[in-house]
């Protein structure tokens, strides 16, 4: 009897210790998956928050643009003030001197990067043209109401393009916003 113990006794030592090495080696393997996975969760979380404060900076460079409309008489549009474009002379969006050079745009003093100067804010506007109220189209250009529910008269408002660009913190995120704005002519 006492050598059948011992047989089974000498036949079970090294099964405890397999089973042991495939549980910590798949329990190892679930660490390693549950690791990548919550680095790959941090980096969309960062990515998303990098686009979201991109989005946000255009579009307070987009409202700069817009209040800068509103609080000026007569918006020169012919060059000589930086920023500011007439008709069809507006400069390529995608080109990355239109962000730099404060001839083509003007640094949105509202909105500063986190990083440096260089990846702030910008935005800048070009103007459409006179734009005319509901059947009187001229090259699609028309406007149905103004914000007070008053219909425009033919030819008392000149449209404008403002463009914006933000980026976010990290420099790697950015948004481009477009709007139009109208402006009443002043007699």
């Amino acid at each position: 009897m006492i050598n059948s113990v011992q047989n089974v006794n000498q036949k079970q030592r090294g099964a405890v210790l397999i089973v042991s090495l495939v549980i910590l080696l798949l329990m190892t393997i679930i660490g390693i998956s549950s690791m990548k996975t919550t680095t790959l969760e941090e980096r969309m979380t960062g990515n998303m928050r990098d686009q979201n404060l991109a989005f946000q900076s255009a579009e307070a460079a987009i409202i700069e643009g817009e209040n800068f409309l509103l609080n000026i008489q007569l918006v020169i549009t012919d060059g000589s003030v930086g920023g500011l474009h007439d008709t069809g002379d507006g400069p390529d969006v995608f080109d990355p001197v239109t962000w730099t050079d404060n001839a083509r745009s003007i640094p949105a003093a509202t909105v500063t990067s986190l990083i440096n100067e260089e990846q702030s804010a910008r935005y800048y506007i070009e103007k459409i043209g006179p734009v005319l109220p509901p059947g009187q189209s001229i090259g699609g250009r028309n406007i149905t109401i103004d914000p007070s529910g008053n219909k425009a008269a033919s030819g008392d408002v000149t449209g404008y393009k403002i463009v914006a660009i933000g980026r976010g913190p990290s420099g790697s995120a950015q948004t481009i916003l477009v709007s139009y704005y109208g402006k009443e002519t002043f007699q």
